[in-house]
């Protein structure tokens, strides 16, 4: 019920029971009988009823029926509320045919149904017609389901309101946020000059200084009224000071500021190396503090003192800038931040009221002025100087790139693309292939690494292509998406029996495998030894053969398919086995403490399903109640059939007319599928797995050997001695016969010439003597795959991969809430469940497939893991020195572990007790916070406190809790950067 008392007015929110109590008739029955059968009782009182149609709807008051009568059935008095309720077409009763022309549209609306069954039927004859048509046409109902979960099954659809789903609280001018984002990814083909836009307002208002105050002090609600808006005379009387603000800006020259604190070496790399000229192009970019310089430099030389009102002023707003541009990727500061240590007192300008209300006045000018220079100065300032952009190795950290700079670099990428995966077109050609198929474009960005670029795709974005805009790849693409996802839950081989695609996939998979070889290993005085594989597919998206997945329609062949081709059936006419598919549309609305007060989220769903066998929106509901919590599920009227050969159609275009733009250009792929769309992972993965039944499961053993023909089988799938782990295109077999892996390894580093596919030896492993091309490295017993670390050194024990977080610092990775109010409950509330969540799941913790003492170690390790991003996070927010809060910070470390893990690992027994767990990470968090006495001094005398109890104090000397602090395995936590 506390979803629905956050989605409306909680006193409109009120139990069945309740309100029946106050429509139901004098000589009505009673609404419970002794026979009454206990679903119908739970139905009563769980049912919950909003008095209202809607969100911002005015409050029904419940009327009293004056008689009681059953003069319809159940469907009758559906019928009859339908037509009361006709004007009101997002009322989830009303099965409203789409608009939109499409045939395959059609009506549906399970909920009807649902009002049918045996426990409505039961309320009818129990509180009569007009009750009823009371209850379900002038309120919204909600039945109860799993987990505080509610199905709507009248008023109207709190997910199409217009109006926000919880009460929205006024918002003060000083606390609107300015992003980080707002910075990222700027062309310079899209400024017209060093400086400021063309489209800046100081570019557009010329002497109009009434345009620019109004522009910085009245809403923009009033800015968009016919008449022009008023100034308060307190802001008139800044014209003069404005007025030099524009005439500052017409003879101010931004580009030798630019020039004077972020230079450019302009002597260009003359190496052949296309690696040492992005090298030294990627290390050109203009550190954040000389980007500040630049910034604060403009903002002295254009805005007059009289603004600040004082020296202490102007530092303030200097060190907000400092923080601003020292930004990660999604975080953010709100004006109340900002003017933490600014004095409204020094500022003259702001007037000269007194008394609260005239001080709360002074406050929301300085807000408005300040949030202008941050959001309409500052940003555009800084993205006509520099392209903007987060790097590969340093995670959310941003860099600061010339544009010029950024010019080469893209120069470079563009080049490198076009020579092997892209083709330019002439922007006619785009747009006409873009109106034709109704589906719009994607947009290419590139990603620095180390030494070279990584270019990413988003599928997402709808484009203006001539008249409206077209829906995204992505939108276009989701009926395709539920169609193969369908047949991938009934048919898991679809994408190969060794696809693991998360950890609780590899989890099962490699749970039987452990198993027996603990079973083999008790039975014999001997360590059975485990051999390891791991190999990387190289380029694989861009190396994918596009005729295995459908020919493309206007392409004639001059010769004919050769034998692989000719044996290989299309992928996706062997994966989509309906001739046609119902997709059903449904939404739902989530409020989680996680994403903080006030905020809801909507998501949209749709499923498809065989026509044959159409869902039922109830059990739908009743079955993902079980997974989530506090979400109310609302059905879709619409329902939509699609055809297989539709399907097929849309994939093709998806694949060979894949039209992407960057900067303002436009590219058609060549070769290859599409990253970055909902299908291009599930594309690859039924790719890869039609490689596994037609080449790895016959090549990767000799057949002339009966029992290693045997074990070919056992590559198929997770058995005794065998098993074969694959998310995408990252392959690990483990194995306990040498000859299975030696045969395995030699498959694989041959390569699949038929797919074109080859192996990244830079990328393979294996912990055992063999020749492996391009390859040199000693034989190793621990690897590392897909953030996991397998070690072969006595049996099979697993940990976590922590390596991949020591190219940076740890702060690279975190996002830091700076909105005022907030920072200490995000990190209660959300900051300490992620700190330690990833790392929490069977695969570690789990006693069947680890020792005591390898749980112990990943226990420590994780705690030790959760506490250099707790010491990153405090460093940032250097104002919670409070001891208090420190210790309440690692009592709740503690406690989202066990959380977390009583989530994640449901009824898995846990060999280890909570003392155990609580003195592992007392020590983790004593380790990393003695780097850091100074701050953490009374923190660390807290923890030697605990650490000197009773409880504790008795663990010292078990072994398996010691042999975690021996630091053997913590060679990667002890690189990371905190």
């Amino acid at each position: 019920m506390d979803v629905l008392r956050a989605l409306f007015d909680p006193a409109l929110v009120t139990g069945l029971v309740a309100y029946l109590d106050h429509i139901r008739p004098d000589d009505a029955p009673a609404l419970v009988d002794a026979g009454d059968p206990p679903e119908y009782i739970q139905f009563l009182h769980a049912t919950q009823v909003v008095r209202c149609v809607g969100a911002g709807q005015p409050p029904h008051e419940p009327k009293r029926v004056p008689g009681f009568s059953v003069g319809c059935s159940q469907r009758q008095v559906l019928d009859q509320v339908v037509q009361m309720v006709s004007n009101k077409p997002s009322h989830v009763l009303i099965a409203k045919r789409s608009t939109n022309g499409r045939g395959n549209i059609f009506t549906w609306n399970t909920i009807r149904t649902h009002l049918q069954n045996r426990s409505w039927k039961r309320l009818l004859s129990r509180i009569g017609d007009d009750a009823m048509r009371q209850l379900l046409s002038r309120c919204s109902v909600f039945e109860a389901l799993e987990n505080g979960c509610f199905l709507q099954v009248s008023g109207q659809a709190i997910t199409r309101d217009k109006v926000p789903l919880c009460p929205v609280k006024h918002v003060s001018p000083y606390s609107a946020t300015v992003q980080c984002s707002s910075m990222l990814y700027a062309c310079r083909s899209s400024v017209s000059r060093a400086g400021l836009p063309s489209t800046h307002i100081l570019n557009q208002v010329n002497d109009n200084v009434h345009a620019l105050l109004a522009d910085i002090f009245v809403s923009s609600n009033k800015r968009r009224a016919r008449r022009p808006p008023s100034l308060r005379p307190t802001v008139q009387r800044l014209a003069p000071v404005f007025r030099r603000i524009l005439k500052t800006h017409r003879h101010l020259n931004y580009h030798s500021i630019l020039e004077q604190h972020c230079p450019v070496d302009r002597s260009a790399s003359t190496s052949s190396d296309l690696s040492a000229r992005y090298t030294a192009a990627i290390r050109q970019y203009t550190s954040a503090d000389n980007v500040s310089a630049f910034v604060r430099n403009v903002v002295l030389r254009l805005i007059p003192r009289v603004l600040w009102g004082s020296k202490n002023n102007f530092m303030a707003f200097c060190q907000a800038v400092h923080t601003f541009v020292h930004l990660r990727r999604f975080e953010s500061i709100d004006v109340t931040f900002i003017m933490q240590r600014l004095r409204t007192k020094d500022c003259s300008w702001l007037g000269d009221g007194v008394g609260a209300r005239a001080a709360i006045s002074k406050q929301t000018m300085l807000a408005k002025w300040l949030h202008w220079l941050f959001a309409e100065l500052l940003v555009p300032l800084v993205r006509s100087a520099f392209y903007v952009t987060e790097s590969e190795p340093y995670r959310n950290r941003i860099f600061f790139y010339r544009h010029e700079v950024w010019n080469r670099i893209s120069d470079m990428a563009v080049t490198e693309l076009c020579a092997d995966q892209f083709r330019q077109i002439d922007e006619g050609s785009a747009q006409q292939m873009v109106v034709s198929r109704g589906v719009g474009y994607s947009q290419l960005r590139i990603l620095p690494k180390m030494n070279c670029v990584r270019p990413i795709v988003n599928c997402a974005n709808r484009n203006a292509v001539g008249v409206g805009r077209q829906p995204s790849v992505n939108d276009s693409l989701k009926n395709a998406f539920s169609a193969l996802s369908f047949e991938r839950a009934r048919n898991p081989g679809l994408c190969g029996i060794s696809n693991a695609p998360n950890l609780d996939a590899v989890y099962d998979r490699l749970l039987p495998f452990v198993i027996s070889l603990a079973n083999v290993q008790s039975a014999g005085e001997k360590l059975v030894k485990v051999y390891m594989v791991s190999a990387d597919i190289q380029k694989c998206y861009d190396s994918i053969l596009r005729p295995r997945f459908c020919r493309a329609p206007s392409v004639t062949r001059r010769s004919p398919l050769t034998g692989a081709e000719s044996r290989v059936m299309d992928i996706l006419q062997n994966a989509l086995a309906e001739k046609n598919y119902f997709v059903h549309r449904w939404t739902t609305a989530n409020r989680s403490a996680a994403w903080g007060n006030g905020y809801t989220r909507k998501r949209y769903h749709r499923d498809a399903a065989s026509v044959t066998s159409v869902p039922q929106m109830d059990e739908l509901a009743l079955e993902r109640s079980k997974k989530c919590r506090n979400t109310v599920f609302v059905e879709q009227p619409g329902a939509e059939r699609i055809s297989c050969e539709s399907i097929i159609q849309q994939i093709r275009e998806h694949i060979h007319d894949n039209i992407v733009k960057f900067r303002k250009l436009f590219y058609c792929q060549a070769v290859g599928i599409p990253q970055g769309s909902i299908i291009s992972s599930l594309l690859c993965s039924m790719y890869i797995a039609d490689l596994e039944r037609n080449q790895l499961e016959k090549s990767a053993l000799p057949s002339n050997d009966s029992a290693l023909s045997q074990r070919s089988w056992t590559i198929k799938a997770s058995c005794s001695d065998s098993v074969v782990l694959r998310q995408v295109d990252d392959f690990l077999l483990l194995t306990t016969c040498k000859d299975v892996a030696e045969s395995f390894l030699a498959s694989m580093v041959g390569g699949f010439p038929e797919y074109n596919f080859s192996v990244n030896a830079r990328k393979t492993q294996a912990n055992f003597a063999v020749g492996m091309p391009g390859s040199e490295e000693p034989i190793k017993t621990v690897m590392t795959w897909c953030g996991l670390e397998f070690d072969s050194s006595r049996g099979l024990e697993l940990r976590g991969d922590y390596s991949r977080f020591t190219s940076t610092s740890i702060a690279d990775t975190l996002t830091v809430s700076r909105v005022s109010g907030r920072p200490c409950n995000k990190l209660r509330e959300r900051g300490l469940r992620l700190f330690v969540e990833s790392k929490t799941h069977p695969l570690l913790l789990d006693s069947r497939i680890n020792t005591k003492r390898g749980i112990c170690l990943n226990v420590y390790q994780l705690f030790r893991f959760g506490a250099c991003k707790l010491n990153a996070w405090l460093s940032q927010l250097r104002h919670l020195r409070s001891t208090p809060f420190q210790c309440g910070l690692a009592e709740g470390l503690i406690h989202a572990f066990h959380v977390s893990r009583r989530r994640r690992c449901g009824d898995m027994e846990f060999v280890l007790s909570s003392n155990e767990v609580r003195w592992l990470a007392l020590h983790a968090l004593s380790h990393v916070f003695r780097r850091k006495q100074s701050r953490f001094r009374n923190l660390l005398a807290w923890i030697k406190a605990k650490l000197r109890s009773s409880d504790l104090r008795r663990l010292d000397h078990c072994s398996h809790l010691r042999f975690a602090l021996r630091g053997t395995y913590d060679g990667a936590l002890n690189k990371i950067k905190y």
